[in-house]
């Protein structure tokens, strides 16, 4: 995942790679592999767990270009997203089974737990299936021309989100737990913070690079 998402390339309007949009990337990389160490801590995890994956979905919205129609886009996303969680989902559900000093579980119900993509069950790569299935709706909401509309709109999409997953009985569905296939209750949430980025871009870029000094990155 860390892979992809740094080799995804992120360009200006005159094909220049965008410096501070990688180097987000990065430190959240960073972060999230310090989130699957084992010798992490609570009052670090504190410090990066509030924002380094949705950092992942702001700049997500924030690099968009509008302009090309829904089958160029979703053809790219299954290309630059699909394929690879593809790809690296089984290479590490098989590596698993040949190294893993765990107890040994079943590969065909790995697999199945893969290609169902439940949250928490063997759905390691969770983020970039949850990333393609939020571009769909993300696509077409922000071609309605009504950024008002559309992030109140994905505001109240994203909290009735969190309030299924707290409302939701964990034992409704025989998984054991209120999470969706494909990472539906979570979609509205991820999309909300493409929403944001993308239309950070638009109107609010220029006024963040006004005050962008020394002396406020200092303060801040």
């Amino acid at each position: 995942m860390a892979g992809h998402l740094v080799h995804n390339r992120m360009e200006s309007n005159n094909g220049k790679r965008i410096e501070w949009v990688d180097i987000g990337k990065f430190i959240c990389i960073m972060f999230v592999m310090l989130s699957h160490l084992e010798s992490g801590t609570d009052s670090l995890r504190r410090i990066y767990h509030p924002f380094f994956l949705t950092v992942f979905f702001f700049l997500s919205g924030y690099i968009h270009r509008e302009a090309v129609p829904f089958k160029t886009h979703f053809i790219k996303k299954v290309k630059g997203l699909f394929v690879p969680w593809l790809v690296f989902s089984h290479f590490n559900i098989l590596l698993s089974q040949i190294i893993s000093l765990r107890e040994k579980r079943s590969l065909v119900d790995q697999l199945l737990w893969n290609w169902l993509q439940i949250r928490g069950k063997d759905d390691g790569m969770w983020f970039v299936a949850a990333l393609f299935i939020a571009y769909i709706p993300f696509y077409f909401f922000v071609k309605q021309k009504k950024p008002r509309v559309i992030i109140t709109l994905s505001i109240l999409l994203s909290a009735i989100s969190v309030v299924y997953t707290k409302v939701m009985p964990a034992e409704f569905f025989p998984w054991g737990t209120a999470n969706l296939p494909w990472h539906l209750e979570y979609v509205f949430q991820a999309m909300l913070w493409m929403v944001l980025g993308y239309y950070f871009k638009i109107y609010c870029e220029h006024i963040f690079d006004k005050y962008n000094t020394k002396l406020t990155c200092v303060l801040l």
